[in-house]
């Protein structure tokens, strides 16, 4: 299921804050906005939109923005009556009064009685109406990362898939789970929840999963973390390919089982193991290009999970020695 987010907000003072949520949003949501060309009136327009989506995103500043002729209300609070309205989940950012402008503050510019927005900010984020908890932010680093973190955690609660079936055995033994066998791992949530928000909401590109042996690490990525990705609803316009090895499966070249891996992942490369495993051994750096090219062909929302298993064996001293010396 791919979510429709609606993004509201007064555009002038708001412009760059906009564009941050919907970039950020862009490759896992599909984001309406009311701000193009269209038959429709500009109010008909906000509304209908609004009623045709699954979650409604509100930035609210210091500027109450335009009142329709005849109306009482501007746009914006008109688009969040229409979400409260049709019951949709809502989540509203309100910017800090002191990272705020005076150009686009009412109570400087006069452009409406400061009151009107007064009133509209005290309304969704007082607790009346059943408001939801609105977020206070300052950047448009820290909007970004509240709205992926917001839509995240909506999407954990609400898109999850139905359990199937269990058959076969529920404990794989001593070995790891495996991705087929997320439907049997349980207990990991708050953990798996963690992962995919630090890789999605803040965009994190190395994470760590450290633990005691035994612990599950290797379970919790391939039976929690992958499965995930390729479930949550946040993430439905990205194609995640997972890639996963382990550094000494193959002897004391960790190169040899990537180049394995890789080829395994991306057959249509038609790399050969040993091209592959020379030219990264001799240029490491070599990897972005490779995975670059690779994802290209998977398409434009492909996105690379590089799994490395066992981490830690690329310290034993014939792999460290191997690596130093490329």
């Amino acid at each position: 299921m791919i979510i429709r987010v609606y993004l509201s907000s007064t555009l002038n003072d708001l412009g760059p804050e906009r564009e941050a949520v919907r970039k950020a949003l862009g490759g896992h949501c599909t984001v309406v906005e009311s701000y193009t060309a269209d038959e429709r009136s500009l109010r008909k327009s906000c509304l209908e939109d609004v009623a045709g989506c699954d979650v409604y995103i509100g930035i609210i500043g210091r500027r109450y923005g335009f009142i329709p002729p005849g109306q009482s209300f501007s746009i914006t609070e008109l688009e969040y009556q229409r979400a409260r309205e049709y019951e949709l989940p809502t989540f509203i950012f309100i910017k800090d009064d002191g990272a705020i402008l005076s150009l686009f503050h009412d109570g400087i510019n006069n452009e409406n009685p400061p009151d009107r927005i007064e009133s509209f900010r005290q309304r969704v984020n007082n607790g009346t109406e059943e408001a939801v908890r609105s977020k206070i932010f300052k950047t448009t680093e820290d909007l970004t990362t509240e709205v992926m973190s917001a839509l995240l955690r909506y999407s954990n609660r609400h898109g999850v898939i139905p359990p199937k079936r269990i058959t076969g055995r529920p404990y794989p033994g001593l070995r790891a789970f495996l991705t087929t066998e997320s439907d049997r791992f349980f207990g990991r949530d708050a953990e798996i929840e963690a992962l995919t928000e630090r890789l999605i909401a803040r965009s994190e590109r190395f994470l760590a999963v450290i633990g005691p042996s035994g612990s599950g690490k290797s379970s919790l990525v391939y039976a929690g973390l992958i499965p995930a990705l390729e479930e949550n609803a946040i993430t439905g316009n990205v194609r995640w390919i997972p890639v996963s090895f382990s550094p000494r499966e193959l002897g004391d070249d960790p190169f040899q089982p990537l180049a394995a891996a890789l080829r395994k992942s991306f057959p249509d490369q038609n790399w050969r193991v040993p091209d592959l495993t020379e030219r990264l051994q001799t240029h490491p750096a070599d990897i972005a290009a490779v995975v670059s090219d690779a994802l290209g062909q998977a398409g434009a929302a492909a996105q690379l999970l590089l799994f490395v298993d066992q981490f830690e064996e690329v310290f034993a001293s014939k792999v460290a020695e191997g690596v130093l010396s490329h």
